[in-house]
Order: structure tokens, then sequence, then C-alpha cells
């Protein structure tokens, strides 16, 4: 964990001061002085709006409090107040009225401020109420998501999704005393300057048991703080070095809630009523309200309590509390009714708590609710959520369909697919790395997840560093699958396909004339999909050696077995239609060919979000097809839209975005002198 990783754990929010003159006036010192006695080390102050927004937007895992003047505020609140990470905005000027003038409520805006004292009692409250336990990750599932394809999730349903099956996986991942000792170790280099929370994990290291799980999340310590803010940032490897933890928490709460079913029989009759209260930013209200009906993942550890008398005085129902806060009280009221053992695990948890007095009752990880309503009170909304078996039964059944997409079962894997799935690249190779160091050398996943990172790297442009995580796969197959298993014909596909993007046509032939050889010798009973890429790979050599008719004639083929094994409008067939269509397009069939790119992007559309790499290859494709027919406007169209896409995925393909806007460039002059013309 770097110095960053560790500063950002352990606190969660940053004040900034923007003013041209924040540092020259003694006035603004004094303020200062005043946010520092408030916020201590967490203030930074900027003269320089270019400075103040790099900051903002590399600081991902901080919520912001900006304070701004009314100089730099008019122009540039407009602008930057959509920023996920800012929280509030204050504006501090000496001259209201003309900050009136601009201020919008919808900006974030919690109020014009003229006397320090007061603007810095506003920035510590709100603060406070932020910190106050009150900050719960959530994930919205959207109902008309149920059906879709993986990579068309909306984006909320595609987190949702993401977090229970890190959830699944965490659970299913053994534990160890090693496991143990990364996370007190990991605590130790957080809080290596405390001296009384190292106290605390000296004694977490010698009498923590599994039976205490309960007490210990409880307990004022560094567990409780660690742990909720590597849920809520959602960073894979802290969460990682926190799963032993997770795992005896979780399962102590299932313990309690089947001796909980046992007391309450006959269960079906019986209904509980629990509360929260807490804050929730404007922004995450409104996705609320946004989503009756719909399903929402609370992404910790979710606590409650029996008492709604409690539940109030964290909500802290405050008359001063103006409708256009950024900040409001909440209550969440949680109706639980015709309970199972397959419903969300919970348990009140006052016999095993170190705060019985707050009669709390916690529920398992991920702990799924439908949203029933959103309800404005006089000076808080009550927001009402249902949890019983039916939304169960609806995750299970969303759960079932995402996996069956993924193509294998559940596993430590099965979250690195999805994430690859969804061209997350970047988290799906965090992901894989960190399962690595869990794995032995001669686990079975082990040799998969080397096949992933190099899928990974490939579709990411690094063809070398590809074939070597490949060349690591196939070591691990040689001792944990049968020669002829279909693990090591894709591995040798996969090679194949990495050395013909190098124009290693010899390597490249050599491990497709492998592949071919384990597949006629593989004891496999369907061999079609393993067929289809061992002939997928011959055509593509084809294409090299100009080979055109018979590359052509095998992806036909090629075409007609997919058809036969796989379901309609799934996305491989675009692969193989962009391969047809690269084939007519070397035969100067440009007719032909757009007709193959078209049909592929028809189909890229249909089970794939339209920001995707597959799309804009299929964008690209056409579009040279067009400049070569000279229909220049059309053209444009399509690198404009490649170009956009590849930007948005954040791909560290450089190179490939300067070509294009290459392209764009002599498109849009060949338009100019056709015009002229």
């Amino acid at each position: 964990m770097t110095e960053k990783d560790v500063s950002n754990v352990n606190v969660n929010f940053v004040v900034i001061w923007l003013d041209k003159d924040v540092n020259k006036r003694q006035e603004n010192e004094d303020t200062r002085a005043l946010l520092r006695l408030a916020v201590g080390n967490q203030l930074k102050t900027f003269d320089n709006p270019d400075q103040c927004i790099d900051y903002m937007t590399t600081e991902q895992m901080k919520l912001v409090f900006l304070i701004i003047s009314n100089a730099y505020g008019h122009y540039l609140v407009p602008i930057i107040y959509q920023i996920p990470q800012i929280q509030t905005i204050y504006i501090f000027c000496v001259k209201r009225q003309l900050a009136e003038k601009w201020a919008k409520e919808d900006f974030k805006i919690s109020g014009i401020f003229t006397d320090k004292k007061i603007l810095v009692d506003k920035v510590r409250d709100d603060i406070q109420a932020c910190n106050r336990d009150s900050h719960i990750p959530m994930s919205i599932f959207h109902m008309d998501d149920r059906q879709k394809i993986i990579r068309d999730l909306q984006e909320d349903s595609a987190k949702f999704m993401w977090y229970q099956l890190l959830i699944i996986v965490l659970q299913r991942l053994p534990t160890s005393k090693y496991s143990k000792d990364e996370m007190i170790s990991e605590c130790r280099v957080v809080y290596h300057k405390d001296p009384i929370e190292q106290d605390k994990i000296n004694k977490y290291e010698k009498e923590y048991i599994e039976s205490n799980a309960i007490w210990w999340y409880t307990y004022d310590c560094f567990i409780y703080r660690l742990l909720n803010k590597a849920l809520r940032t959602q960073n894979i490897d802290v969460i990682f070095r926190f799963r032993f933890f997770i795992h005896d928490l979780n399962n102590q709460i299932k313990q309690l809630y089947l001796e909980y079913l046992q007391n309450h029989r006959p269960i079906s009759e019986h209904r509980l009523i629990v509360y929260r209260g807490q804050h929730l930013s404007i922004d995450e209200l409104n996705i609320l309200q946004r989503n009756i009906n719909g399903l929402v993942s609370m992404n910790t550890f979710l606590s409650a309590t029996l008492n709604i008398d409690i539940a109030l005085i964290y909500a802290e129902t405050d008359p001063k509390c103006a409708e256009t806060s950024q900040i409001h009280s909440v209550l969440f009221i949680i109706d639980i009714f015709n309970m199972s053992e397959e419903t969300t695990a919970f348990a009140p948890i006052a016999r095993n708590s170190c705060n019985a007095e707050e009669e709390e009752v916690l529920f398992t990880i991920g702990a799924i609710f439908k949203v029933i309503s959103v309800e404005r009170k006089e000076n808080r909304w009550d927001i009402h959520l249902q949890l019983s078996k039916e939304e169960n039964k609806l995750y299970r059944d969303l759960s079932h369909h995402i996996i069956k997409q993924i193509g294998s079962e559940v596993n430590s894997l099965t979250l690195g697919w999805f994430l690859y799935r969804m061209s997350d690249y970047s988290r799906a190779e965090r992901y894989a790395q960190s399962l690595l160091k869990q794995l032995s050398n001669n686990d079975k996943e082990t040799g998969n997840t080397y096949n992933l990172l190099g899928l990974i790297h490939k579709e990411t442009g690094h063809l070398v560093q590809a074939i070597d995580y490949y060349k690591k796969a196939l070591e691990n197959y040689t001792y944990t699958r049968p020669p002829n298993s279909p693990q090591v014909i894709a591995t040798h596909y996969n090679l194949g396909l990495a050395y013909l993007a190098l124009g290693n046509k010899e390597l490249a032939t050599e491990h497709q004339a492998k592949a071919k050889e384990q597949l006629i010798n593989s004891s496999q009973t369907d061999k079609s999909l393993l067929a289809v890429m061992t002939d997928g790979l011959k055509a593509k050599l084809d294409i090299a050696d100009g080979n055109y008719t018979r590359a052509f004639k095998s992806f036909e083929e090629v075409l007609e077995r997919k058809k036969n094994t796989l379901p309609s409008g799934h996305p491989s067939f675009a692969s193989t239609l962009k391969e047809m269509g690269i084939i007519q397009d070397k035969m100067n069939n440009h007719k032909k060919a757009l007709e193959y790119f078209n049909e592929a992007l028809d189909i890229c559309r249909k089970c794939l979000t339209e920001y995707n790499t597959d799309v804009a290859d299929c964008h690209e494709k056409i579009a040279h097809i067009h400049y070569k027919r000279k229909e220049y406007s059309i053209a444009l169209k399509h690198f404009e839209k490649a170009l956009d896409i590849i930007i948005y995925m954040s791909r560290e393909d450089i190179d490939h975005v300067e070509d294009i806007q290459k392209w764009i460039t002599k498109t849009q002059k060949m338009m100019n002198h056709q015009k002229k013309n």
C-alpha cells in the first residue's frame, strides 16, 4: 500500500478553498486558521483554478467541500459542480448581491457566506454529518435491465452486479492465518503513528476469535473505519486484505439469523421493522427517488436499530435544514417480512455488540432491498425499503443470468471475467493480479488467471505482455490440466492470434497447428466451438498469406458453425462478419465489405453497449470504406464516433487515438477539396 493509499483509507474528505487572494490578505489568513482548527490538515488552498481542478479530479477517493470566491465561482461552478467528488460548494465573498445573480440551487451550493465564523461552523457541521456513520455506499439495479447482456447494463446496474459478484467471490475464497496476518500488517501501516490504535491492533491479534467478529466490528477501533472506507471506495486491493474479517463477520450474522428464525416460529407470520437515521447528499437522494420499485444494494454491513428514537438522533432532524441544502436528513424505514433461510441475513446484535444500548440490527454485506417510497417530511426524508424472499429470488435470477453469460461456474475468477466482458480492463487486471497473490502455483485457477491477464493485455494493445502471460498459463496447465484440454487448446489459439498481430506468421502457424492437433486428440464430446477457434485462426493466416478466396470460404463455414452452436445475435458473429468484410476490402469489393461491417455493427449495438472497443472497431472499418468510396461526410461521422468511444474507454492507446485524429483531419481536407470542385 502506498503512502497515498494509506492517507486515502484513513481520511475521506478534503476542504478546498479557491480564491485568487487566498494566500495574500490578513483576513484570509484568519479564516484559514479557523478552518484548520475545524478540519486539521484536510484544508487545501489554491489561487490557481487549473491546479485546483487537477487536484480535485485526482483525489477520487475523497469527498470535496469546496469554498470558492465570486471572482472564480461565477464561471467555474457551472462547469465543475458535477464532478462526483464535490459534496458541497460554499460561496465566500464580500458582495452577496453579486453571488445571488449566478448561484443556483442545482449547483450543489450550500449557501453564500460573508462571515467567516458562520462559514466555518457550516463547513464543520456538514463534514460531521457526512462522517457520522452516514455515508453508505449504494448500488442501484434498474428493473428494466433484467434481460440485458452484461455490457449493455446501465452503469448503475453494472456496478450493482459487480459488487454482488465481489461478495460471492469473497465468501468462497479460502481463509487462512496468512490472510489474517496480511490484514493486520496493513492496519499497522495505516496507524503506524498512532500508539492507541497500535495497542488495539495488538489486542486484536492476540484475542480475536471468529465468534467475536461482531464485537470487534462495533468496537471503536481501526476495523470499522478501514473496512467501511475500503467498501465505500470499492478498492479491490484493500477489500481483499480484509477478506478474512469480512468472511467471519458475515458468517456470524448468518448464524445469529438462523437462531432468530428458530425463535420466531411460525416465521411466515413474523414481521419486523427497523430504522436507520443518517444523512444523504442530494445526488444520492435523487437516485433513490428515480428508482422507486428498483433494487438497492447496501455495499457494506448495514446497521439499523429497533428503536426509532435512536435512529432519529442519528438523522438529526434540524429545523434549520432547508430544502435547498446539499446534505439531507433521512430516516430509512426497513420492512422485513416473509422471511426464510434464503432471505438476506440480519441479526439483532445487542448481546454480541460492545454497544448493547443501541438495540442494533446488523445486515450481511451487500443486503438487497426494494425501494418502496421516498417521502418528504417536515425536516427530513423518509425512505421506505422492503426486504423479503421475493427480492432475494429476483437477485438470484439476476445472478444466474449474469453468470450464464460469463460462461462459467462461480469461482474466484468469476468477477475478473465479468469485468473483462464489461471492457473494464484496468479493474479486471487489478483483480486478477490480487488473485494471483492468493493462489498457489498448482491451483487450476492460476492458469486461467494468467490467460485472463493475457486477454486483457491483448485488448489494451500490449501484445508482448499478453504473450508472456499466455506462456505462463500453458506452463501451469502442464501440471494442472490434461494436454488436450479446452484450456490448453484455447491458449494456443490466443498465442497464435497474438503472434499474428505482431507479424510473426511462423509462430502463429505453429500454435495454430498445435491447437488443431490437440483438438483432434481431445476427449471433448462437443468440439464445435473449439473447432471454430482453430479454423478461424487458420483463415486469418490465409489472409496474411494473401489467399483471400480460401480465407473467405473458411470464415463462411465458421459463421455457419456459430449459427448452429451459439444463440442468435451473439457478439461472436460480429467478429466473423468483420473478418469477412476485411477480406472483401482487400479484394476491392468495397460495397460488399460495407455490408459485412454494417451487419457487424448492428449486432454489436444490439448486444453490447455503445461505448466499447468492438463498436469502435466497426465504426473505424466502416469509415475507411466510405473514405475509399469518396463518401467523405459519412466517413467523417464514423471516424468521429470511433474516436469518441476510444477516448471514453480511457484506453492507454495514444497511437491509435492519434491515428484516428490524422484520418479525421485528412477526411476534412478531402471534404473541403470535394466542395471546391
